[in-house]
């Protein structure tokens, strides 16, 4: 008899999931992910039995029922705190549900439960993952000026949030700079020089929207005035006119050039030239028409600001036309020059 009762339970007990597995089986993807604010499918479809229909559904988060859809009165029963955020999308078909404005407290574990009229049911279970675009927070949202003397420190913080956590990279003058030690959102300088002078800001980027960037921050740095130049060599061909230009940063801004031939004036020289520029872009420029082989020299750029002087020499060589193929006519002394080389090699 033993034998006989529990076979018969066994069979009961197969035939009740096979029974289920052939009356109502539903499907729900793992995982999905949503963004702060913006409106997310809680899919959940399902597939019935033949001569099956569905009594209900039923959706929990972390075991709390939040929403029960009963066909035979085709009425919802929704948690209070989800009456204005959850509605079915299509209970003819699915029991798949939207959630309005998806907030990080959202994330967790949703089950979608479906009951046939058989008195039958499977469930399937998500993880619902809330991603936040990256933001700009604090007082970066306003744009400020800071000013310091060189050698100084500076620290730069940029407050942004999101999730995933945004990576950070820093602009100088709207360009990204790769000065400064990286910390997270931290920019350190320990000693601050002229190259730090401009309008910095962060953007910040999770990949998630289009990213953000926080309002420029005016670094001042006080320096006397300094070369930025990066060729001090000007080349003319004699008989054409010289431009020679020097381009120098400094804060406060220069007040006035000089340009010197050794330690002359050139203004004293006699000859004609003429010299201009704009002491707020720091550049100066000297022309010199009708250059002769005594104008050929270096010369010296002069700025001045309330924190000193600074000067840049520029050398003015000749141009030396090339000849037919190609190669460079050389000057006469620097033949012989050669020449003699040559000759004391052999």
């Amino acid at each position: 008899m033993a034998v006989s009762t529990r076979f018969i339970l066994l069979s009961l007990v197969a035939f009740i999931c096979a029974a289920t597995a052939a009356d109502v089986e539903v499907d729900v993807p793992s995982e999905k992910t949503a963004t702060v604010g913006s409106d997310v499918t809680l899919d959940c479809s399902y597939t019935l039995g033949t001569g099956v229909e569905m009594a209900s559904f039923v959706w929990t988060y972390d075991s709390d029922t939040i929403f029960r859809y009963v066909a035979s009165t085709d009425s919802s029963t929704i948690a209070d705190d989800y009456t204005d955020r959850l509605a079915a999308v299509d209970t003819g078909s699915s029991a798949t549900l939207r959630l309005s404005s998806p907030e990080k407290t959202d994330r967790g574990d949703y089950t979608c439960s479906v009951i046939t009229t058989t008195y039958m049911t499977d469930q399937g279970m998500m993880t619902l993952h809330v991603a936040e675009e990256a933001a700009i927070n604090g007082n970066i949202t306003t744009s400020y000026t800071q000013s310091l003397n060189e050698t100084e420190s500076l620290w730069l913080y940029c407050d942004a949030s999101g999730d995933p956590e945004p990576s950070i990279t820093w602009y100088e003058d709207n360009e990204v700079s790769d000065l400064g030690v990286r910390d997270g959102f931290n920019l350190t300088f320990y000693s601050v020089n002229w190259m730090q002078h401009g309008s910095w800001f962060c953007e910040a980027d999770n990949g998630i929207g289009s990213g953000a960037s926080s309002n420029p921050i005016q670094i001042n740095v006080y320096h006397s005035p300094t070369n930025r130049m990066s060729v001090a060599v000007t080349r003319v061909e004699i008989g054409d006119t010289a431009v020679l230009q020097c381009d120098m940063t400094a804060y406060p801004e220069i007040e006035y050039f000089s340009w010197y031939l050794g330690n002359v004036n050139v203004v004293t020289l006699g000859r004609s030239l003429s010299i201009s520029g704009s002491t707020s872009d720091g550049i100066s420029t000297l022309t010199l028409p009708d250059v002769q082989e005594a104008d050929l020299a270096t010369y010296t750029c002069m700025g001045r600001n309330e924190r000193g002087y600074g000067s840049v020499n520029i050398e003015l060589a000749e141009d030396i036309p090339p000849i037919d193929g190609g190669a460079t006519l050389l000057p006469v002394t620097l033949l012989t020059a050669l020449v003699m080389s040559i000759r004391a090699l052999m």
